[in-house]
């Protein structure tokens, strides 16, 4: 079963991709979710997900890129996704790349482009047994 972590501030934006995940897994996920940086290292910490879905933009101040730092420092082998409205050649996007965040998915969040990106960790999990 794989664990899931939602990070961000909308709890519409929690709700919706945590119903899309269940949708999308052929086993019911684990899904925590959290509404800010503290929140998440908290929960990051404890359960250990597999893959997090983290907001680039949580709240006005605290910047999903810190977060990120902290959890790849934890666990330099974190799967991370982010969430932004903001383009993929963004500054802040890029950055968080090369820091080592898995995959960008752009918001508004379209059921293919999660769907794709689950699929790829799948597959890449299975080469690398990230996911249980």
């Amino acid at each position: 079963m794989a664990r899931y972590l939602i990070v961000d501030d909308s709890p519409t934006i929690r709700l919706r991709l945590a119903s899309a995940l269940k949708n999308l897994s052929a086993a019911r996920p684990d899904i925590m979710e959290a509404a800010d940086g503290a929140e998440a290292a908290a929960a990051f910490a404890k359960a250990q997900p597999d893959v997090v879905f983290l907001d680039m933009m949580l709240g006005e101040k605290e910047g999903g890129l810190d977060v990120l730092r902290a959890m790849l420092g934890e666990h330099p082998d974190a799967v991370v996704v982010l969430l932004t409205a903001l383009p993929g050649n963004h500054p802040d996007v890029t950055a968080a790349i090369s820091l080592g965040a898995f995959a960008h998915i752009p918001k508004p969040i379209a059921t293919d482009d999660l769907k794709r990106v689950i699929q790829r960790i799948e597959l890449e999990s299975g080469r690398m047994g990230r996911i249980r």
